[in-house]
């Protein structure tokens, strides 16, 4: 029935357009992809010294924070390989933030590493978590796009990824965050060592990560990409 219409598809990453169009449903049809937009008004940069305060993280902790993971076997999110990233990497007063629903048995798992486990998922709350945090880890194993990741992003705070799904989307390797190949705890380890060395630079990528994110994925420019989509339909049937 599809291959009789014309339609125009939307994916929220190129990976995922990327599997439509090895579907022989969509055979033909167009697909643009158009990323999830993040709410740019509670996902902000911040003062990372008033966020700890609140937290009551101490300032010279260096904080690796992973949110919405899971140890329970879940596809995505699985927080095991980044919390043996975060054992493996021997970063001085390093403190894992971990939130969420499995935050206490994330926790568990992390020892000997310092955890602090925060269960709260309200959006001002995680915009606080993140601009208290020196970097954000997101192992997951799989992700269509990587809501995390952009927030995180448009708070200011890099990002340390697996290059699953949309997350190279969201990431640009060595510019705004480190991506390291799925599945490669010894590339998450290094890549945190790095982030911890050189604090400076960790800043300044953090910048650009904040302006890549109100580029690209704020609700703004996510309308202005669903106005060409539908443009661009209008445009096909009047032809």
């Amino acid at each position: 029935m599809i291959r009789q219409i014309r339609a125009e598809f939307t994916t929220v990453s190129r990976w995922l357009a990327a599997r439509a169009a090895e579907s022989p449903i969509l055979e033909g049809q167009s697909v643009t992809v158009v990323h999830e937009p993040i709410d740019e008004v509670t996902f902000v940069p911040g003062s990372r010294e008033q966020a700890r305060r609140h937290l009551g993280i101490p300032d010279d902790a260096f904080v690796v924070m992973m949110a919405g993971q899971s140890v329970e076997g879940v596809r995505e999110g699985i927080a095991l390989e980044g919390l043996a990233a975060v054992a493996r990497c021997g970063i001085p007063r390093l403190l894992a933030l971990l939130i969420g629903h499995s935050s206490e048995l994330a926790a568990e798992r992390a020892r000997p590493t310092a955890a602090r486990t925060l269960r709260f998922q309200d959006p001002a709350g995680l915009a606080t978590c993140y601009r208290a945090s020196d970097v954000t880890l997101v192992a997951s194993t799989y992700e269509t796009f990587g809501l995390i990741a952009a927030e995180s992003s448009a708070c200011g705070t890099p990002v340390v990824a697996f290059a699953t799904g949309g997350l190279p989307e969201i990431v640009d390797d060595g510019r705004t965050g480190w991506i390291v190949p799925s599945g490669d705890v010894d590339g998450l380890s290094a890549a945190l060592l790095r982030a911890a060395e050189d604090r400076l630079r960790l800043r300044a990528m953090g910048d650009l990560a904040a302006a890549k994110a109100r580029d690209c994925f704020s609700s703004g420019a996510i309308a202005r990409r669903y106005v060409e989509v539908y443009e661009k339909a209008i445009a096909a049937r009047e032809g």
